[in-house]
């Protein structure tokens, strides 16, 4: 009997109910997987093989009628980016020339997947950041010119485009397009600029981005190591939870750290009503259908909520990341700029290139301003449990804050507007917990109205 291919689009807590109970086959949710990707081709996968997915999803029931324990993630589908090590199967890092690497060992992370009972679906296509060449129209938080003449650097704003532009196609890209097209329940990939979190949000998605550090990033490609973060992506919060639970602290060169328990905070409720605190950076002409968005939701929570315009220094944040960006990404890519120069990217070279030229005083300075700026934002974290980012997550990832993407909003033209929230590091419970409020918040007004 074939399974019911709607089984992609059910809860997560009900598929693993039914698999933990053998009412779902692994093998039956598999079959379901490798139907869609055969009607609807391989959105996104650099890599799939549907008999390595059935093998490995027989070897789970196997482990299930033996009675051996199960893992928190068993049965469940999950898509890879292609810059994360997986053993024995291809992992090209985006990059043409490595299409066949098939690594030895695992990533940290896909390790805790494999222990955890999860199933790779295959490789999502990465996305290496890069440099535009081309003239933006942005405040002075999102471009800057790097120390290099005629270049500048594109930070996405909360739409991940400059302010001011619109994008040319909303193809999601990667490991997005692979779950908007529900060919995966969930996905993991590297984020060292906040893109996959913007692009989660514009298509209805979930992003959940961990403090920097609490999902080990051994056997991910490094790009910009100061900046770099493991991203969770999902149909929901739940889901993204409970992945973000299987991957947390599983590495031994961690510090010993209890568990961060996030699905157990996204289904809890906070003990009292959450205050947030909507931020703005300074010279930063943001999209205003988006603005307008954001400030009506602060409207609607009245007291619980509070308008914040940052002070003038936090107009360097933009500029300071993308010097963090270049330089280390310069570092981090010579050895395969020196190897695979002709497979790369050009805007990955321009990136590249640009960061050589970066000064090391310059970039010292850019690592004091994140200091200088975490200890500014104080003053907000103090009077709220968490901050909205209506100009997109780029202060977050600089500043190394978990950070959370909900798809909640849409403008006048019913284009979706993603609300990015953000925490103090090391509050990803807190963070969650109080998404998951703001979901059931905005549900109840919905129903009432």
């Amino acid at each position: 009997m074939t399974a019911d291919p709607r089984l992609l689009d059910a809860p997560v807590g009900l598929l693993l109910d039914r698999l933990s109970t053998g009412a779902l086959r692994a093998s039956e949710l598999a079959e379901v997987v490798i139907a869609r990707l055969a009607a609807e081709g391989a959105a996104g996968l650099a890599w799939h093989d549907p008999e390595h997915l059935r093998r490995q999803a027989q070897h789970l029931d196997a482990q299930r009628l033996r009675g051996r324990p199960i893992g928190a993630l068993h049965g469940l589908p999950v898509a890879v980016e292609d810059g994360i090590d997986t053993a024995r199967m291809p992992t090209g890092q985006g990059i043409a020339a490595l299409r066949d690497r098939v690594p030895e060992q695992d990533a940290t992370l896909a390790t805790g997947l494999r222990r955890a009972g999860a199933v790779i679906v295959g490789k999502a296509k990465p996305r290496l950041p890069g440099l535009s060449t081309e003239p933006v129209s942005t405040g002075p938080a999102l471009s800057g010119d790097l120390g290099v003449a005629g270049e500048s650097l594109t930070v996405p704003t909360a739409e991940g485009v400059p302010a001011g532009q619109r994008p040319a196609s909303r193809q999601p890209p990667g490991l997005v397009a692979a779950l908007a097209a529900r060919q995966a329940v969930f996905g993991v990939g590297a984020d060292a600029d906040g893109s996959l979190t913007v692009a989660a949000g514009q298509h209805d998605l979930v992003a959940l981005r961990p403090t920097p550090g609490l999902i080990d990033r051994a056997g991910i490609l490094p790009v910009a190591p100061g900046l770099d973060a493991a991203c969770v992506v999902a149909a929901d919060l739940d889901a993204a939870a409970r992945l973000a639970d299987g991957l947390c602290g599983t590495s031994s060169d961690l510090l010993p750290a209890p568990p961060p328990r996030l699905a157990e905070a996204a289904a809890g409720r906070p003990p009292v009503a959450p205050t947030l605190g909507f931020l703005s950076l300074p010279g930063i002409a943001g999209d205003a259908a988006g603005a307008e968005a954001h400030d009506a939701l602060c409207d609607i929570l009245g007291s619980g909520a509070f308008a914040a315009r940052l002070p003038a220094p936090f107009a360097q944040a933009g500029e300071q990341m993308r010097r963090v960006l270049a330089a280390e990404a310069a570092h981090a890519l010579a050895p395969i700029r020196r190897r695979f120069e002709t497979s790369l990217p050009a805007r990955t070279l321009a990136l590249i290139e640009a960061g050589a030229a970066i000064r090391a005083g310059d970039y010292l300075a850019a690592l004091d301003w994140r200091r200088v700026l975490r200890a500014g934002l104080e003053t907000a974290l103090e009077r709220c449990d968490v901050l909205v980012l209506p100009d997109g997550p780029a202060l977050a990832v600089f500043l190394g804050l978990p950070l959370v993407t909900l798809p909640l909003l849409q403008d006048a033209s019913g284009r979706p507007v993603a609300v990015h929230l953000a925490a103090r590091a090391g509050e990803d419970a807190r963070l969650v917990r109080t998404a998951a409020w703001l979901q059931t918040v905005l549900k109840r007004l919905e129903v009432a109205a």
